[in-house]
């Protein structure tokens, strides 16, 4: 072969180990954003946040009642899923 396609055919080769290198390190960084979202969300300082937005919006709509158990059937649901995963 010529010097200029074995020069060109390294240089894509070199290219795509760059691609995959930055592939793998993608799909890493995204599953420990994805565990460390489920470990934030689950916290007790997670559910209580959820919690307290959910007991807010219950406070200042026009039917607290049904938003109360809303945010209290979310709370439930969050710490069940918690104890359970």
């Amino acid at each position: 072969m010529s010097m200029f396609i074995s020069k060109e055919l390294h240089a894509v080769k070199a290219s795509r180990r760059r691609f995959d290198i930055a592939k793998r390190k993608s799909d890493l960084t995204t599953q420990q954003l994805k565990l460390n979202s489920k470990l934030l969300i689950a916290s007790p300082v997670g559910i209580l946040t959820f919690f307290s937005i959910g007991a807010y919006k219950g406070a200042t709509t026009d039917s607290p009642p049904s938003r109360r158990r809303q945010a209290i059937l979310i709370f439930l649901r969050s710490t069940l899923m918690k104890f359970l995963s």
